[in-house]
């Protein structure tokens, strides 16, 4: 399960850096989405009280700043940014996945020093 939502995580994340497509128009927050479903999928997996802490302040953090954003969108003082083109959605999918494989194959051993799959 871990696995399959860090990969929606990195579409999200990816999604929120290029211009808007579907996804990051859908989501409205694409990297707040991406850092809530980084922080909750790390919970499932990750059950010692240090990650707990770690992964439970970051989603915590997402919750809120989504209330946040969510006042000043009906407030007023917040633009959404406006659909330009679906093409953007494929690169997200194709650079997240190709992002996503990155670091579970490889990066996340070399930088935080655990394996996410042990072969």
């Amino acid at each position: 399960i871990t696995l399959t939502l860090m990969l929606l995580a990195m579409i999200c994340l990816v999604a929120s850096l290029l211009p808007a497509g579907y996804i990051a128009v859908k989501a409205k927050h694409p990297m707040v989405l991406s850092v809530k479903i980084w922080a909750f999928s790390h919970l499932l997996a990750n059950g010692e009280t240090s990650s707990v802490l770690l992964f439970g302040a970051f989603l915590a953090w997402g919750v809120i700043l989504r209330i946040a954003l969510k006042r000043r969108e009906r407030a007023g003082e917040l633009t959404l940014r406006p659909f330009v083109s679906g093409k953007y959605d494929l690169y997200a999918v194709i650079i997240g996945a190709i992002a996503w494989a990155l670091i579970t194959f490889k990066l996340h051993e070399l930088l935080i020093g655990v394996a996410p799959i042990v072969m």
